[in-house]
């Protein structure tokens, strides 16, 4: 993130980079954007969808507790947006991700022979 972050400022864009070591990192995303929110008098949150459970989850709750606007964006970091997977197994009684996995190779003609899997077979474990 570090790397990421020198970038996108030498690109020009404005920057807040705050190191886990920092004296002034409160410790948590909440905290952080609070401090932040009241010295830069921001007005709203804006965040990519993130890949990890917790995070997601805590994300979800921050327009309660910070009593702002915050906008979730979907990120093009994954092949399929979230609600694909839940669509795929709906009125499903098995949740096989193998299942899944395959209609993705298909979909995107990833390792695939025609309506084939390349090599002969889907699975190799």
């Amino acid at each position: 993130m570090r790397a990421f972050s020198a970038r996108l400022s030498e690109l020009g864009h404005r920057v807040i980079y705050i190191h886990l070591d920092d004296r002034q990192n409160r410790q948590t995303i909440t905290a952080n954007l609070q401090k932040l929110m009241a010295a830069k008098k921001f007005d709203r949150v804006e965040y990519l969808l993130p890949d990890e459970y917790r995070l997601d989850d805590h994300l979800k709750n921050l327009e309660k507790v910070l009593r702002l606007p915050v906008v979730a964006v979907d990120t093009e970091h994954f092949l399929t947006e979230r609600h694909e997977l839940e669509d795929f197994f709906a009125g499903k009684k098995r949740y096989l991700m193998e299942s899944f996995y395959r209609s993705m190779r298909k979909r995107y003609d990833l390792l695939m022979d025609g309506d084939k899997p390349f090599g002969g077979q889907w699975n190799y474990d």
